[in-house]
């Protein structure tokens, strides 16, 4: 291939595709088109940073043997996630509107807001009593590890 044909076949595709497919998606009815906006893809972002910084904590905290300052940084990285991911929830229910199955199935997000009130409580317990901290880490992926069926009976539902 000649440069200028193989530069022609690298170009991203024209957007008038993609638009065409979501305003006849959106027009159609049935379940609407998943939309994502600005806010739920940097809240992502925010969520995915601190999932990232995980490993890191989690090795500083085993290589000092659960001493205070890493069992604390390792609550912060926990409680900035479990912030992101309530920031990630909001956003998806701003864009999907007040009346989305969503915004039924999570509720008062129980779990959500308690994690984060559980890891703001376990980070200055970790200067004080590093075990009661790494406890309330625990009780807290407990927690997740029970299922929530609320999401799958609603859509279940509808």
């Amino acid at each position: 291939l000649e440069s200028g044909a193989r530069l022609r076949a690298c170009r991203p595709a024209p957007l008038h595709g993609r638009w065409q497919v979501l305003r006849t998606a959106a027009a159609e009815p049935g379940p609407r088109p998943v939309v994502l906006s600005a806010s739920i893809l940097w809240a992502n972002m925010h969520l995915l940073f601190w999932l990232s910084l995980i490993p890191f904590a989690t090795a500083w905290m085993g290589e000092n043997h659960f001493t205070e300052t890493p069992t604390a940084l390792y609550g912060f990285v926990l409680m900035m996630a479990g912030f992101a991911y309530w920031l990630l929830s909001k956003a998806i229910i701003r864009s999907h509107g007040d009346e989305s199955i969503l915004k039924k199935a999570i509720g008062r997000d129980f779990k959500g807001n308690a994690s984060i009130v559980l890891y703001a409580i376990a980070i200055p317990l970790a200067f004080y009593q590093e075990l009661i901290s790494g406890i309330m880490y625990v009780l807290v992926a407990v927690m997740w590890l029970i299922p929530d069926r609320r999401i799958e009976r609603l859509l279940a539902q509808h």
